[in-house]
């Protein structure tokens, strides 16, 4: 009889100890527990860091601080940074258990904002660049400069305007002694100025 009872203890224990405690978070974030997960559940042996999949991105922009710490546990280093609507947290993962790549999270206002892992800062940096544009024939032409007629042109039309300016000072004074009076002679003689200095603009087409 005492070794029917012992035989029964023994299983009874056996038992118990076989039996597992399964842990599982639900798409809502709440964390259940129970003796078997659901069909739908990534369900791990409760005690281990997290119940969810370790394939893809464990975490992303949106969730809590106490997801991260749930999926990642503590990070390694935090960083703060003053921001203008506050302060962002980066929390850095030295390639959490479960994970091949180092994360780095931002935290601001209470939700993580960003992102980024060591694939992912690899595959950016890596990315071809794309090929800089041909330039185009308008930009590697370079301006011709004015040949020896426009030279020619351009030396003409400047000492023309300056005969023209030097025609008109001398007829303004010849005005201006006309105006003042004089003898007879002296006022044919202005007038005879006049007539030239007027014939001369005339020709320079002043």
């Amino acid at each position: 009889m005492r070794t029917l009872s012992l035989a029964l203890i023994l299983a009874t224990a056996s038992a118990g100890a076989a039996a597992q405690a399964y842990r599982w978070v639900d798409e809502n974030g709440k964390v259940h527990y129970g003796d078997r997960p659901p069909s739908s559940a990534s369900a791990s042996v409760r005690g281990t860091r997290s119940a969810k999949p370790r394939t893809g991105d464990p975490v992303t922009p949106g969730m809590s601080p106490a997801e991260v710490l749930d999926n990642f546990g503590k990070p390694d280093h935090v960083r703060k940074v003053a921001t203008a609507g506050g302060e962002a947290q980066f929390w850095s993962y030295r390639r959490p258990k479960g994970q091949s790549s180092s994360y780095t999270v931002k935290i601001e206002n209470g939700v993580v904002t960003e992102v980024s892992s060591e694939e992912t800062q690899q595959s950016a940096t890596s990315a071809p660049k794309p090929p800089a544009a041909a330039p185009s024939a308008a930009a590697t032409t370079a301006p011709a400069g004015p040949d020896a007629s426009e030279r020619q042109a351009q030396a003409d039309a400047a000492a023309r305007a300056k005969e023209c300016a030097s025609v008109r000072n001398r007829l303004r004074g010849a005005d201006d002694a006309a105006r003042r009076g004089g003898s007879a002679q002296s006022m044919d003689r202005l007038r005879e100025e006049r007539r030239r200095y007027d014939e001369r603009l005339s020709e320079l087409g002043c």
